[in-house]
């Protein structure tokens, strides 16, 4: 829902800069429905909904950044790193995985460059 919504916002103002950092976990996750053992099947719609808003990032020529905030439990680290970088992959943005409070300076700069190298002309 969040890509769709910056989406929608950058179409609506021309004038705004077409940049999205999204900053989270990298779980997409539907109301209560976050059971480990059930989590695909219970989010495969929002988790697609997610990979294809990803794709419409990068057609719309959106310069996108993915913050992610480590997952440290055991059974979600995986997920939640697979599904950061899909959407990353998909949107053709860059991932940084944010492991400490000390990297999100670091990745939000690293993440400025690339925007200022990557804005379209």
């Amino acid at each position: 829902g969040c890509l769709s919504h910056c989406r929608r916002m950058l179409r609506r103002d021309p004038d705004r800069i077409p940049v999205v950092i999204l900053i989270g976990d990298g779980l997409p996750v539907q109301g209560d429905r976050a059971g480990i053992y059930l989590f695909r099947e219970n989010n495969s719609q929002v988790i697609d909904g997610s990979y294809h808003q990803a794709r419409m990032v990068a057609k719309d020529r959106i310069v996108f950044t993915f913050l992610q905030f480590a997952e440290e439990r055991y059974l979600w680290k995986d997920l939640a790193d697979e599904t950061a970088g899909m959407i990353t992959h998909e949107a053709r943005g860059s991932l940084h995985r944010i492991s400490s409070v000390d990297d999100v300076g670091r990745a939000l700069l690293d993440a400025a460059r690339r925007m200022r190298d990557d804005m379209p002309v």
